[in-house]
């Protein structure tokens, strides 16, 4: 289970849920607007831990507004988060499906694949991930920290694939983000870990 740290090395293949829905038509029926209002019930759920709930919310508020990607993106993440890897990557397919360019998407379709071992594909969307988080790089909706994820959760796959080049080149790619955040003043705990992980992963490979 790569959700977890290993003696060897440490990734950070965790699931990112998105919590502002984006509705892309103009018109909802009555149906569509009950949908969006289970869908944040979903939402408050997932902000307060119940995953159990928020995923009833999420599948129910599929069948009145199928056209919303964020029901997939966070029903997604919570398969993952228990486990339900293959569950998780149909959903990330199906979100991808309706909005191609959400670079969430692929990094979370990555964490999936990561966790069923199937690496290449992995490596692929954990790439796509990077590609289209780049091109937002000074748009509002910028990956952040989920960017460099993307980087460090790809030098793992590499890793793993006995590839150590493209290893040090993605976890040097997390580890300048990273430290460009610290130095924007934009860091929590969170960034401070994620930088100790990727100096100490890149120190493996080397």
């Amino acid at each position: 289970d790569y959700t977890k740290n290993t003696k060897k090395l440490m990734g950070t293949a965790i699931p990112k849920f998105t919590t502002s829905a984006e509705v892309k038509f103009h018109v909802l029926s009555k149906k569509g607007f009950v949908g969006l209002i289970i869908y944040n019930r979903g939402v408050d759920y997932l902000k307060h831990g119940d995953s159990a709930r928020a995923i009833v919310d999420f599948t129910n508020s599929l069948r009145l507004v199928p056209e919303l990607p964020d029901n997939y993106k966070n029903r997604g993440a919570l398969y993952i988060k228990g486990g339900k890897y293959a569950d998780a990557a149909k959903d990330f397919r199906q979100a991808m499906r309706l909005e191609p360019d959400c670079p969430l998407s692929y990094f979370n379709l990555g964490v999936a694949y990561l966790n069923l071992n199937e690496l290449r594909d992995a490596r692929k969307n954990f790439d796509r991930a990077i590609e289209l988080a780049a091109e937002r790089r000074r748009s509002p909706d910028y990956f952040g920290d989920d960017y460099a994820d993307a980087y460090l959760n790809g030098g793992l796959v590499y890793y793993k694939l006995g590839q150590m080049n493209p290893a040090l080149k993605s976890i040097t790619g997390a580890i300048d983000i990273l430290r460009e955040i610290i130095t924007t003043g934009e860091a929590d705990d969170e960034t401070n870990d994620s930088l100790a992980r990727a100096y100490y992963n890149r120190g493996l490979v080397y």
